[in-house]
């Protein structure tokens, strides 16, 4: 009878250890994430480069798919800041912010820090066109 009592408690003892190993991982794996901001993304064309910013202004598109392919729609337009670790790319080869120009098809992996959407990756694509 003691000694059932005696593993009763080291199994309960063991089991209040574990649980509270396991609490404390997922409470730092959810204050890191929270640390880091979400990176989110838009398609669209270039409609304007402020060179004394560094904002692009882009006009998002968005696909609609029928039976023949994706169209490319028009949607609204975004202001992106770059800083000077932004990543900016046209088929593996890296670009300056004076390379972008208005009309140049992009993809932008950016992230909101306030009012501001922040570019952290910008890759120049050709357009898409829909298959017939």
């Amino acid at each position: 009878m003691k000694q059932t009592i005696i593993m009763a408690a080291f199994a309960l003892a063991m089991l209040v250890i574990f649980v509270s190993a396991v609490m404390a991982r997922q409470e730092s794996t959810s204050a890191n994430a929270a640390q880091q901001p979400r990176l989110e993304q838009v398609k669209g064309v270039i409609e304007k480069v402020d060179e004394a910013k560094k904002d692009i202004v882009v006009k998002q598109e968005k696909d609609l798919k029928t039976l023949y392919g994706y169209i490319p729609m028009v949607g609204k337009e975004m202001t992106l800041s770059l800083d000077n670790q932004a990543k900016i790319a046209e088929a593996n080869k890296e670009l300056s912010f004076t390379d972008l120009k208005e009309g140049m098809h992009v993809s932008i992996e950016y992230k909101k820090e306030g009012n501001n959407l922040i570019a952290e990756a910008i890759n120049v694509n050709m357009p898409e066109t829909v298959a017939r």
